[in-house]
């Protein structure tokens, strides 16, 4: 088994869906075991230095963030860049592996921007960027326990456990566990799932007043395709 270190990097820490996602993972895969561990990035962003040496020693690094503004929350882009920057980068290439699961809350492909972002910094770093995660269950979560939503969250729990089983057997994931992972909560067409994304966002706006006197037309998930 390989150790892995899970960082749990959303802005809200504990009450996060992102959260919950990390504290799944982290069980299945064994509390503590060869060193595992979990970091909730929001309690540690000022004692970074402190835990290099858990980053150096992981063979595995799985970053769990929401996504925010179609990118990476402020917490996340400083851990990577400040892991860039003081992460000994004269092993063997490819030595450590990556993984990101981006809890974004609607399901499409809007948060590539953000996958594409921890892919660049892995290989940049000279790491293996293994599998990036786009998972759309955030509204229906909001930070509850994975297994207190049974039915929402079957294919998502049924997924990392088969994700947690193929570390500890020192094995990649399978395509078909990548899939249930990423599965929508609730398959809807896409055409009618860009109308309803659409109202979201639009009523989300004018709550916070950005609408006052505008017609605002809103294109913002015109690019997902079925």
């Amino acid at each position: 088994m390989r150790k892995i270190l899970i960082i749990s990097g959303s802005p809200r820490g504990e009450k996060s869906t992102t959260h919950q996602a990390a504290k799944f993972i982290y069980k299945a895969i064994g509390e503590g075991e060869l060193g595992n561990d979990l970091i909730i990035l929001k309690n540690s962003m000022n004692d970074l230095n402190s835990y290099l040496p858990e980053f150096a020693s992981a063979e595995i690094l799985f970053f769990l963030f929401p996504l925010y503004g179609d990118s990476l929350p402020y917490e996340m882009m400083y851990l990577l860049e400040f892991l860039h920057d003081k992460m000994d980068k004269s092993g063997a290439p490819g030595k450590k592996q990556v993984y990101a699961l981006c809890q974004s809350g609607l399901c499409g492909h809007h948060n590539k921007i953000a996958l594409d972002i921890i892919r660049n910094f892995a290989e940049d770093s000279g790491f293996f960027y293994a599998a990036g995660f786009p998972v759309g269950r955030g509204g229906i979560m909001n930070g509850h326990n994975l297994n207190e939503l049974s039915r929402y969250t079957k294919n998502l729990r049924g997924g990392l456990i088969e994700f947690a089983d193929a570390v500890k057997q020192g094995t990649e994931p399978a395509e078909k566990t990548i899939k249930k992972i990423t599965r929508p909560s609730i398959p809807l067409p896409a055409w009618l799932y860009k109308i309803l994304a659409n109202m979201v966002m639009r009523e989300s706006y004018k709550k916070r007043s950005f609408s006052k006197g505008v017609n605002i037309v809103l294109k913002r998930f015109a690019a997902i395709v079925s």
